[in-house]
């Protein structure tokens, strides 16, 4: 997985309510990673997957954002905890959760 999300970086950068955001910040990768992914070191989560959330939990309670882009926000970060399973696997005894 860090191979991959090397070469498609998750972002969530650009106007949420655009059509493109998706594909623009490879979002479209978190449906496979989902799907696919199994016994996934956890620091993978902190570094690539967790910031993400935070950002998406930011962009809601900013003042001012329209109810659109409030559920945009809150769609992506559903779909980011959704990727939490494939990682909570882990046989990693160096792994402190």
């Amino acid at each position: 997985v860090p191979h991959l999300l090397a070469l498609f970086p998750l972002s969530l950068s650009g106007d949420i309510a655009s059509p493109d955001f998706e594909e623009n910040n490879n979002l479209w990768l978190l449906s496979i990673l989902e799907r696919t992914e199994r016994n996934e070191s956890m620091g993978v989560f902190y570094t690539h997957i967790l910031p993400l959330i935070r950002q998406c939990k930011q962009a809601c309670n900013e003042q001012g954002i329209s109810k659109q882009r409030r559920e945009g926000y809150l769609l992506v970060e559903g779909l980011l905890w959704r990727c939490l399973k494939a990682f909570c696997r882990t046989t990693d005894p160096s792994v402190n959760y």
